[in-house]
C-alpha cells in the first residue's frame, strides 16, 4: 500500500506543479490529468526501454495530429472520410512498429495517439477552422503534462538501478517473483498469489495479501 501511495503522491505533486507552471507560462492546461495519466502509464509499463517508449509515444502523438489534418484538408467531411483517416493512421502505426520489430511498441503509439485525440477532439467538433492555432496549443500543453507524468518512469528506473526490486514489476521487493520458474515463484503461488500478475505494477500488494 505504501508503494501505491508513493507513486500516487508523486503524480499528485507533479500535477500541482504542472498547473502552477502552466499559470506562470500562460499555458491553457485544461487536460492536465489526461496528459499526466497517459505519460505515467507510458513510463510505468516497462516492456521496452524508456527511449523506445517515449519515441513511440511521440510518433503516435504526431500521427494523432496527422489524423485531423487528413480529415480537414484531404478527405471529405463524411463518415467515409473519417473511417479512411482512422485506417491510414492505424496502419501507419502498425507498419512502423512492425518494421522496427517492435522496438517501437505499438501500445505506446496508441497512448500517444489517444493523448492528442483526447485533448483536441472537443475543439475539432466546435471550431475546426482554428486548427492551426488550437492544435499547437493543445500539443504543447499535452506534451508538457505527459512529459511530467513520464518522470514516474524515471523514479521506477532509479529504483531498478539501485537494486532490491523485481525485474518485471519494479514495485515488488526482492525475493518475490511473479515470473513462473523464477526464484520465489513457488512460494508466491503457495501463498495464493497470482503467478500471472507480472504485468501489473500497482496490484502486486493485493496479490501478496491474498
Amino acid at each position: 500500500m505504501r508503494r501505491v501511495f508513493l507513486f500516487g503522491g508523486a503524480c499528485s505533486a507533479l500535477a500541482f506543479l504542472i498547473i502552477m507552471s502552466g499559470q506562470l507560462l500562460n499555458f491553457n492546461l485544461q487536460n492536465v490529468l489526461l496528459g499526466l495519466a497517459l505519460g505515467a502509464a507510458t513510463g510505468l509499463v516497462r516492456t521496452h526501454s524508456p527511449l523506445a517508449r517515449i519515441s513511440a509515444f511521440l510518433i503516435g502523438f504526431a500521427l494523432g495530429m496527422a489524423f485531423y489534418v487528413l480529415r480537414l484538408a484531404v478527405l471529405p467531411a463524411t463518415w467515409l472520410g473519417n473511417a479512411v483517416a482512422v485506417v491510414i493512421v492505424l496502419m501507419l502505426m502498425t507498419t512502423i512498429s512492425a518494421l522496427t520489430r517492435d522496438r517501437l511498441p505499438l501500445w505506446a503509439m496508441f497512448i500517444g495517439n489517444a493523448a492528442f485525440a483526447g485533448a483536441y477532439n472537443g475543439y475539432f467538433n466546435t471550431t475546426p477552422w482554428l486548427f492551426e492555432t488550437q492544435a499547437v496549443q493543445v500539443a504543447a500543453a499535452m506534451l508538457f503534462s505527459a512529459g511530467a507524468g513520464f518522470l514516474v518512469c524515471l523514479l521506477v528506473e532509479f529504483r531498478v538501478m539501485r537494486g532490491g526490486v523485481n525485474a518485471v514489476d519494479p514495485m515488488e521487493p526482492d525475493g518475490y517473483s511473479t515470473i513462473p520458474g523464477e526464484p520465489g515463484d513457488a512460494e508466491a503461488v503457495a501463498a495464493g498469489a497470482n503467478a500471472n500478475s507480472g504485468l501489473s505494477v500497482l496490484d502486486s500488494t493485493q496479490s501478496k495479501e491474498n
